[in-house]
């Protein structure tokens, strides 16, 4: 045999092996990509979404992450024991909102106005939480009285870096039983998690979220109206009977306040027991434009206290009011409560009722928890961003955005250089944050919405 024949055949040989080691590499490949495909598959529904039963009972943040901004608005977690949380008030779209986002349609909407000056703080949060005052489906559209928006809101809020909303409050029955369900499947197609309701009556309206290391329960509760033959009422309308157990309520009447003080407490040791060591009450309450917390607001919130929860986060009356600690029975010791944080956007103006103003003044609630060396979850820090509802006009409506009061006045162009009205709505937060009591909490006001400016 020539050397030149043996070349060959090595050669030969060597290409085969090549050609083989590749063949295995493209298997090994493909096989990798169907796997994460199939197992992509199993853990969603059609269309690659959450399935809702698991988004509401596993422990996991996977419900919140945004493909966009991460589950935590794109933040890099400072440690695995430190938990930053966000809140704002009411989305409350009246008919000249949804003018400017020409909801005619559903898909043709857009809601992204809304979120444009906080989607940048929005990525210093593990989860930015709302209170979605109303419910979302398909057309046709209404504003006050009866609060029915798009769903293309969940989508744009998801967009924006949103992974919870509140869906317990006194326009969650607006659209009926329908509308309840509609807004639930809204949300958590769009990866938010929804508190306060539930898809039927034997699934929780309450969860536990594992984040950061750290097991967190979110409950969220509504006042009710005067009860009407025995029957509970929001906002004067009966609820139906197929909503008994989907949505949590309380009455402020003297035959079952009592009664639900303590059914508030039973929900905070059933949150518990089933592992949660942060507990956060989100609650509806309040009376109308009164910057004052009522007698009942105080009461739930020492029952609250009492019962050991860590964290009250309100809204309802939509004005701002003052921040406190109260004693309570957990391994902090004390129970922080924002008992409002005001509208988030709406078409409310200065002459609305006798608000004076302070319907277009929100806050921010900015809130970190952190375990400590012994392993206790505690409050770490916490404070508020001041916000003002400027309404430019857009398509004959009103485009209601939140800003941060102090970016608004660094760059006047973000109101249109109506600076005045920012220095004015920055003057009554003031006031009302003056009465502010948290004692020795580390609690400051963040100007422009960051934990770290």
């Amino acid at each position: 045999m020539s050397v030149s024949t043996v070349r060959n055949r090595k050669k030969n040989h060597n290409f085969a092996i090549i050609i083989t080691l590749m063949s295995l590499v493209l298997v090994v490949m493909a096989g990798a990509v169907l796997y994460l495909w199939l197992h992509g598959r199993s853990d969603s529904g059609s269309g690659g979404l959450i399935n809702p039963a698991k988004l509401m009972t596993e422990d996991t943040t996977a419900a919140h992450e945004s493909s966009e901004n991460g589950g935590n608005g794109g933040r890099k977690s400072l440690s695995s024991a430190t938990v930053r949380l966000s809140m704002v008030g009411d989305v409350l779209l009246h008919n000249s909102v949804l003018t400017a986002a020409r909801a005619d349609t559903d898909n043709n909407s857009d809601f992204s106005f809304i979120f444009k000056h906080i989607v940048d703080p929005y990525r210093n949060f593990d989860l930015n939480i709302v209170d979605m005052e109303g419910t979302m489906g398909p057309p046709p559209f209404t504003a006050y009285p009866l609060f029915h928006s798009p769903t293309k809101l969940a989508e744009d809020m998801h967009k924006a870096g949103v992974g919870m909303a509140i869906t317990a409050n006194n326009h969650a029955i607006d659209a009926g039983e329908k509308g309840v369900t509609d807004t639930f499947n809204a949300l958590v197609k769009n990866n938010i998690i929804p508190v306060g309701t539930s898809l039927d009556a034997k699934k929780k309206t309450w969860c536990i979220r594992e984040i950061n290391g750290i097991k967190i329960g979110f409950s969220a509760y509504t006042y009710e109206t005067v009860r009407q033959n025995g029957r509970i009422a929001i906002n004067a309308l009966i609820l139906p009977e197929s909503l008994y157990g989907r949505l949590d309520s309380f009455s402020y009447e003297d035959d079952h306040f009592d009664d639900d003080k303590a059914k508030l407490a039973a929900r905070e040791k059933e949150m518990r027991e089933a592992g949660a060591e942060v507990t956060v009450f989100f609650m509806h309450w309040g009376t109308e434009y009164d910057s004052k917390p009522t007698f009942y607001q105080r009461e739930l919130a020492k029952a609250l206290a009492k019962a050991g929860t860590n964290l009250i986060l309100a809204c309802g009356p939509h004005v701002i009011q003052p921040i406190e600690t109260l004693p309570a029975d957990n391994s902090d010791g004390k129970c922080l409560v924002y008992y409002s944080v005001g509208n988030f956007v709406s078409a409310q103006y200065f002459d609305t009722g006798d608000s004076n103003g302070r319907a277009e003044d929100g806050l921010m609630a900015m809130v970190e928890f952190k375990r400590d060396e012994e392993g206790e979850v505690k409050l770490n820090r916490a404070g508020y961003c001041p916000l003002y509802c400027y309404k430019p006009v857009k398509f004959g409506g009103a485009a209601s955005q939140a800003v941060p009061n102090a970016a608004a006045l660094a760059d006047p162009k973000l109101v249109d250089g109506r600076t005045s009205l920012v220095e004015a709505s920055k003057m009554r937060i003031d006031k009302i944050m003056a009465e502010n009591n948290v004692g020795k909490l580390p609690f400051s006001k963040f100007e422009f919405g960051y934990f770290d400016e």
